[in-house]
């Protein structure tokens, strides 16, 4: 089975920013990685809460601002991430930082896939679902009509779509959405226990 590396950078007032230590394609090849998912990163001041990093742009809800705001970003990955094959995250939160505000539209989600398949070399080959919350359907943060309506729009392209859901090894998995989202995705890859619990 193919190997994916998460390849972490930051956004600073809205623009993209690799950090320091990334890995350049031919070191994550080297370290044994067929593919890297591109995922930002967000931090916040420990004293004040304030945001020093983190999230993307989010302009609208339509297709045009998915695919205007994807283009900006699709450059700036392609020329990171060029030599290995890639993933690109979906920003799946209309607030990058909260649970509360729900998911951004799905034709906003189509717009940016569309933004980043058309705008990228061929080494792009697929997205990953970036809400790793395993009860995102059942809590009503995104309906399971908007995570087939993209697998299919991804999945029509011959692209992959990965998810990586995680669930605290103390909650029984039977009582999150993993096993009912499963079948829209090339694969899932379950965290067995998530890092802050």
């Amino acid at each position: 089975m193919a190997t994916y590396g998460l390849w972490y950078f930051k956004a600073q007032g809205g623009f993209p920013e690799e950090f320091p230590n990334a890995g350049a394609p031919s070191t994550l090849k080297s370290l044994g990685f067929d593919y890297a998912i591109a995922l930002y990163s967000s931090a916040k001041d420990k004293e004040s809460g304030d945001l020093l990093y983190g999230g993307v742009p989010y302009s609208g809800i339509t297709y045009e601002d998915g695919y205007n705001d994807a283009l900006k970003f699709a450059d700036w990955i392609d020329s990171k991430l060029r030599g290995i094959d890639y993933l690109v995250f979906i920003p799946v939160l209309a607030d990058d930082y909260s649970l509360d505000f729900g998911s951004r539209t799905t034709q906003y989600l189509k717009g940016w896939v569309d933004g980043i398949y058309d705008n990228t070399s061929n080494y792009q080959k697929g997205f990953y679902w970036y809400l790793e919350y395993p009860w995102q359907v059942h809590d009503g943060i995104v309906y399971e009509e908007t995570i087939s309506e993209v697998s299919n729009h991804i999945r029509n392209k011959g692209q992959q779509f990965i998810w990586i859901p995680y669930v605290n090894d103390r909650i029984n998995l039977n009582n999150t959405d993993i096993k009912l989202l499963s079948k829209y995705f090339t694969y899932v890859f379950v965290q067995p226990h998530y890092y802050q619990t």
